[in-house]
């Protein structure tokens, strides 16, 4: 899955980065894991004007593969506010 053609402005009040070490939990996969990950602390407000993104898929694991074809699945047009909570984790591709 991708975010693609990303538009428009967008703010976070009380958002928060920082890498967390994943060494337990997801169901005993954290200790498989025992890596670190970044961390998004999701904020109270998001505030979105005219913002506009496709969520896609492809058909290779990279852009950069023979073959590769894009298929947008959705396309998402936003304006106002959302409330948000809770954290966003980004997981590492590949071997350390």
């Amino acid at each position: 899955m991708v975010l693609d053609d990303i538009r428009g402005n967008f703010s976070f009040e009380g958002l928060t980065l920082r890498v967390r070490s994943i060494d337990s939990g997801f169901g005993g996969d954290g200790e498989l894991f025992s890596r670190d990950v970044v961390e998004l602390g999701l904020p109270n407000t998001v505030r979105f004007n005219d913002v506009r993104f496709s969520i896609a898929t492809s058909n290779t694991a990279r852009p950069t593969d023979p073959g590769f074809q894009q298929t947008d699945l959705l396309s998402v047009e936003m304006r106002g506010e959302v409330i948000m909570e809770g954290n966003l984790l980004v997981f590492p591709a590949g071997t350390p």
